[in-house]
C-alpha cells in the first residue's frame, strides 16, 4: 500500500495530492509502530521471563541486578550508601551478561541520585564516583544493550558533554576508541567535530576551568586519540580525517612558558605517545618548520614547538636524528632567548641519545654555522650543552644560557679526550679557531669604538657579550692549541684577554 501512495504521489501534479499522501504514509507508519510496539511489550515480558529463568535465582549478577532495579531513592529512612551503588554497578560492569530489564533507566537514575539523597545526608559521600561507575558500566555492555548505547550518545553529543563534570568528560575522552567501536562512523565524524569545537572554541565552557584542569583533559584527550591510533585507525581509513583535524588542534594548545620550559609535563608526555604512533609521513608534513627569520612572534613559539616535538620523537626513537638535521641551519641561527634556549636544551638532548657519527657531525656543523651566522652566540651554547652533556663533567654542571658559556672552556677539551675524537680533533680545533678569530676580531673593533655590530653582519643584540665570547673562545683554544697548527699556535699567543 505505502508502494502504490508513493508512486500515485510521485506522478502527480497537484501538490495537494502529494500533501494527502505524505499524511496517509504518516498515519501508516503510527499505526505500524503502534502494532509492533504491542508485539513487543509482549515478546519483552517473554523474554524477561526466559531470561530470569536462565539465571539461578542465587546468582550474584541476577540479585545485584534486581537490587538495583528495585532500588528506591525516595522511600523515607531508606538511603542507601551512594558508594554501595558504585561497588554494586562496578561488580556488574565485569559480568559477561545482564539479565533483560531496563538498564537505560537504572543508570539514568543512578546518574542523578543527588536528587533523591539529601547533601546533609551522612552517606552521601561521592557522587561523582557513582555517574564515573555508571561510565565505566555503559561503555562495558552498549554493544549489546541498546539503551545504554542511546545513553553514551546522548551524553557524548555537545550540548550535554559541556553540562557534565570535569572527571566524566576525562573518561569519555579516554574511552574514545571504544566509542568508536560503538557508534556508527557518521556518529563518530560528529563526535570528533564536537570535540575540537569544545576545546577550540572562544566561548566554550572548557574555558571555565583552570589552566591546570584544561591540561588535563586535553591529556585524557591525547590519551583518547593515541588508543584510536594504535587500535583502530591507519592513514588510509577514513576516520583519520577528522582524527588528524583533532592532533592538529591539540598540538596548539600545548603549553610553553615564558622561558622556553614545557607546562605541564604530563600533557606533553601523553602527546608524545600519542605522536610516537601517528603515521609518519603524516606527521613530517605537520612537523615542517620554515626559515624562523621571516615569523611573527606566535609563529616564532608555533616553530619552537614543532622542534621541540621532533626532537622528543627522536630521544623515543621513533625519528631519527638524522631528520633534526634538516633544520639545522634554522636551529644553530635563530637568537637564543626565550623559548629557543629550550629548543637548544632539547635538540642536544636528542642528539646526546644518537650515535656517535650524528654527534660528530652536529658538533662540526655548529662550529661552522658560528663562523658565518648573524647570532653566534647560539651557535656557541648548542655546542656547549652538547659537550657538556658528554664529557665527565656532566654531574656537576649547570644548565642555564650563562654558565653554558662560561663552562665552555672545560666541557669542550672533555669532550674532544674521548677516543671518538681520535680522528677528528684537529678539524674540531682549526673550526674553533676560525670562530674565535671571528669573534676576537669583532669585539677588538667594538672596545675600540670602531662602530656596532657591522662587523661581518653579526647582529647588534650580540654586542652586549662580545668581549665575554672573545675572552670564553680564546680560553677555549688555549686549552686545545696542542691540536693547532704551529702557526695558529704562535697567532694564538700574541692574543691577549680583552
Amino acid at each position: 500500500m505505502i508502494q502504490e501512495i508513493s508512486l500515485l504521489a510521485k506522478d502527480a501534479e497537484d501538490n495537494q495530492i502529494q500533501n494527502y499522501a505524505a499524511w496517509a504514509i504518516s498515519f501508516l507508519r503510527s499505526r505500524w509502530l503502534l502494532k509492533n510496539q504491542s508485539l513487543h511489550d509482549d515478546d519483552s515480558s517473554q523474554r524477561i521471563s526466559i531470561d530470569s529463568t536462565s539465571f539461578s535465582p542465587e546468582s550474584l549478577v541476577w540479585n545485584l541486578s534486581l537490587w538495583l532495579r528495585d532500588l528506591n531513592f525516595e522511600k523515607p529512612g531508606d538511603i542507601v550508601p551512594v558508594n554501595t551503588i558504585a561497588t554494586v554497578l562496578k561488580c556488574l560492569t565485569k559480568a559477561p551478561r545482564l539479565p533483560v530489564i531496563d538498564w537505560g533507566v537504572i543508570v539514568r537514575r543512578c546518574m542523578k541520585v543527588e536528587e533523591h539523597i539529601p547533601h546533609t545526608s551522612s552517606s552521601h559521600q561521592d557522587p561523582k564516583l557513582l555517574r564515573e561507575e555508571c561510565l565505566y558500566f555503559s561503555l562495558a555492555h552498549a554493544d549489546h544493550i541498546s539503551p545504554l548505547l542511546q545513553f553514551l550518545d546522548d551524553l557524548t553529543d555537545l550540548p550535554r558533554f559541556r553540562r557534565l563534570e570535569m572527571n566524566m568528560q576525562s573518561v569519555l575522552l579516554q574511552y574514545l576508541s571504544h566509542l568508536m567501536k560503538l557508534f556508527s562512523d557518521s556518529r563518530s565524524k560528529k563526535l570528533y567535530d564536537d570535540l575540537t569545537v569544545y576545546f577550540y572554541s572562544l566561548s566554550s565552557s572548557y574555558l571555565d576551568y583552570s589552566s591546570e584542569q584544561r591540561s588535563m583533559l586535553r591529556m585524557s584527550f591525547w590519551k583518547g586519540i593515541c588508543k584510536c591510533l594504535v587500535e583502530l585507525i591507519s592513514e588510509e581509513s577514513d576516520s583519520f580525517s577528522y582524527v588528524k583535524k583533532c592532533i592538529e588542534c591539540l598540538l596548539t594548545l600545548l603549553n610553553l612558558c615564558n622561558d622556553g620550559q614545557l607546562e605541564f609535563m604530563d600533557e606533553w608526555s601523553a602527546a608524545i605517545k600519542c605522536l610516537v604512533v601517528a603515521p609518519k609521513s603524516w606527521l613530517d608534513d605537520m612537523l615542517q618548520v620554515h626559515n624562523t627569520a621571516s615569523l611573527g612572534e606566535g609563529e616564532h613559539v608555533d616553530a619552537a614547538k614543532k622542534i621541540i616535538i621532533r626532537a622528543r620523537l627522536c630521544s623515543t626513537g621513533c625519528v631519527s636524528a638524522l631528520e633534526l638535521g634538516n633544520i639545522k641551519t634554522t636551529i644553530l641561527s635563530t637568537p637564543a632567548d626565550g623559548v629557543w634556549w629550550n629548543v637548544l636544551v632539547e635538540v642536544a638532548t636528542a642528539v646526546y641519545s644518537a650515535d656517535n657519527g650524528i654527534k660528530k657531525q652536529w658538533l662540526l656543523d655548529a662550529l661552522d654555522t658560528g663562523c658565518v651566522t648573524a647570532h653566534p652566540s647560539t651557535a656557541l651554547r648548542f655546542v656547549g650543552l652538547l659537550c657538556g652533556s658528554c664529557c665527565i663533567y656532566m654531574p656537576l654542571l649547570i644548565v642555564n644560557p650563562t654558565n653554558v658559556l662560561s663552562d665552555f672552556p672545560v666541557t669542550l677539551p672533555s669532550f674532544l679526550s674521548s677516543s671518538i675524537w681520535d680522528d677528528l680533533r684537529n678539524s674540531v680545533a682549526d673550526k674553533l679557531w676560525l670562530l674565535t678569530t671571528r669573534i676576537y676580531t669583532w669585539a677588538e673593533q667594538l672596545t675600540r669604538g670602531e662602530g656596532l655590530s657591522c662587523y661581518d653582519h653579526i647582529h647588534e643584540s650580540e654586542a652586549d657579550n662580545a668581549t665575554f665570547l672573545a675572552n670564553m673562545l680564546r680560553s677555549t683554544c688555549i686549552a686545545v692549541e696542542d691540536h693547532l697548527a704551529a702557526d695558529k699556535q704562535l697567532k694564538l699567543a700574541n692574543l691577549e684577554a680583552l
